[in-house]
């Protein structure tokens, strides 16, 4: 249902998952491009996308994070907090204040990486590039690319999908 809504012809609709970057963008009060594009959003929270669970399979073991789980779940969970020293808990802690993290989502992270200063992407995405993670991607086909790939243009990566979950 979601990714019908998101790939209506002639309308622009938006996935929303915290908001934490894309509510401010959407306010009609303040003067934004992005508030006079957008017809819709499509809330995320109810797709079960937020989890952290360990994969292991022929070819090795990962992280599996849904594109709804928050940073603070993140900086929490005892997986993230052994997994490479601690590195994405600890980047998921400096990445904002508490409250910025109760809502702010692994998928927004990266789907909101450009609105970010040039070159300055957040402590949280760093420590995913560090950890070579993978974004899956459901357009109504699911595709696994390389994080820097995504990063690079995230709107045309993702297209009229929805950031699933990264790896």
């Amino acid at each position: 249902e979601a990714l019908r809504l998101l790939q209506q012809p002639a309308k622009r609709v938006l996935p929303l998952a915290g908001g934490q970057s894309l509510v401010p963008q959407l306010r009609r009060d303040i003067p934004s491009p992005l508030a006079d594009e957008v017809d819709a959003v499509v809330d995320l929270a109810a797709l079960g996308l937020r989890y952290v669970e360990l994969r292991i399979d022929a070819t090795g073991q990962w992280l599996r994070l849904g594109a709804t789980t928050t940073l603070t779940d993140i900086t929490e969970d005892r997986l993230c907090r052994a997994l490479a020293g601690g590195i994405l808990a600890q980047a998921a802690q400096a990445a904002a204040p508490v409250n910025v993290r109760n809502v702010a989502t692994v998928g927004g992270a990266i789907a909101s990486s450009r609105a970010t200063p040039p070159g300055m992407p957040s402590q949280f995405v760093l420590a995913l590039l560090a950890l070579a993670a993978h974004v899956v991607i459901d357009d109504g086909q699911r595709r696994v690319l390389p994080l820097p790939r995504v990063l690079a243009d995230p709107a045309h990566a993702i297209g009229r999908g929805i950031i699933v979950e990264l790896q």
